[in-house]
């Protein structure tokens, strides 16, 4: 896949990832997708509840593809918070000429194959706690 045709391809899968994160937020009375780090752990908690009852079927989706839609949330918070932060396309480490799509801040850079892959192996607020590590990060 050349460069350009992977940016194509990981702008879209962001694209419908938000779109779909979206609507199923629009469907919890008083869960609005705000873009902000506290919203981080909101994202994460309802997860986890989803996790723990095994309710994805009632969201149209399933748990791989819950952790991709967290990454692309998690990294358009990044994006909206931190100047400088950027989307990314890498050749994968261990599949070559395969492409995956990361978040870069500050050569500080965090790559996913499939998004946020099972919170429940990860403490309490994950996510927020990835956002502080982009946070610390010095201007360059």
């Amino acid at each position: 896949m050349t460069n350009f045709a992977a940016n194509v391809f990981f702008y879209e899968k962001r694209k419908d990832h938000l779109a779909k994160l979206t609507a199923i937020c629009d469907s919890i009375e008083g869960f609005p997708l705000d873009y902000t780090a506290e919203s981080l752990l909101d994202i994460e908690l309802l997860y986890r509840e989803i996790e723990k009852k095994e309710k994805w079927s009632i969201f149209q989706t399933s748990k791989e593809e819950f952790e991709e839609m967290m990454f692309v949330y998690f990294g358009e918070v990044v994006i909206e918070s931190l100047t400088g932060a950027e989307w990314v396309i890498a050749e994968h480490p261990l599949l070559q000429g395969e492409q995956v799509m990361g978040i870069e801040y500050n050569a500080y850079a965090i790559y996913a194959t499939a998004g946020f892959e099972d919170l429940n192996d990860q403490p309490l607020h994950h996510l927020f706690y990835e956002y502080e590590r982009f946070t610390r990060r010095k201007a360059m």
